[in-house]
């Protein structure tokens, strides 16, 4: 199990690398720029010792001028297997509005997205902790014709690669941790019959600080830089986005004393 951590996060790194490599390629085609904010709340909900679920909402908004650009519903059921490792299953309902804040449509398309991951935890020391997962998505997109929605969805499958890395900035005097750092770069890989230019789909690269404000809350603000590519291949998105979300725990069990 060691050995399988150790690979993904080598992974991690070397797909990151390349592709901040590969970013000074990109930046010579045509790159459009925009500024979002992200509004998340994030519910883990405690099932037994074993089993937990994780709820999150999420609206994305354009800044300036200031019009939804998706919506997103994703649930996650959690194992908390031994030698750290969890893996689960999910869904996600998302509602795509168009790309551009200034157009005049108000077409919104939605997205059916089953996923399953796989997530590795480890910690170094009393302060430090890194978090690898590996997600892989199946997603149905509706079709469209003439500007409308129509009968049946496109399919593409999406391979997720994210490492975490925190550091306890702060902690109490019951040595829990109050006040996190956290870092994080996540690379995503289109497949499918229909992807034809845009194998990469995109890098996200964020930086934001974590106050748990009591043993079941807490509240993170930070930067995020999203570099996406365009389905002709030789257009980009680089988009700048204030992400701000609310932590909740809910436990239904009780922890026998």
């Amino acid at each position: 199990m060691a050995f399988i951590s150790r690979g993904c996060f080598c992974l991690s790194i070397w797909l990151g690398l390349m592709l901040f490599v590969n970013t000074a390629v990109w930046a010579q085609k045509q790159i459009t720029y925009q500024k979002l904010v992200w509004l998340r709340y994030n519910q883990n909900l405690s099932l037994s010792e074993k089993w937990e679920m994780v709820n999150e909402v999420e609206e994305r908004r354009f800044v300036f001028p200031g019009k939804q650009h998706q919506l997103v519903f994703r649930s996650t059921l959690l194992h908390n297997a031994p030698h750290n490792l969890q893996p689960g299953i999910g869904f996600t309902y998302f509602r795509q509005s168009p790309q551009d804040p200034r157009s005049t449509s108000n077409l919104v398309v939605p997205e059916l997205r089953p996923h399953q991951e796989i997530n590795f935890r480890n910690k170094f020391g009393d302060r430090w902790s890194l978090r690898q997962r590996f997600k892989l998505e199946e997603r149905f997109f509706r079709k469209v014709s003439e500007g409308e929605l129509a009968k049946g969805y496109n399919f593409a499958f999406r391979f997720r690669l994210k490492i975490d890395l925190y550091y306890a900035l702060i902690k109490d005097k019951e040595e829990k941790d109050r006040v996190l750092l956290t870092v994080s770069d996540e690379v995503m890989v289109n497949a499918g019959k229909q992807i034809l230019y845009n194998v990469f789909d995109q890098n996200r690269v964020y930086g934001g600080i974590r106050w748990n404000t009591g043993d079941k809350t807490a509240i993170e603000g930070g930067y995020l830089w999203w570099y996406q590519q365009r389905l002709d291949g030789k257009s980009f998105y680089h988009r700048d986005i204030l992400r701000f979300t609310f932590y909740h725990k809910i436990s239904l069990w009780k922890k026998e004393s």
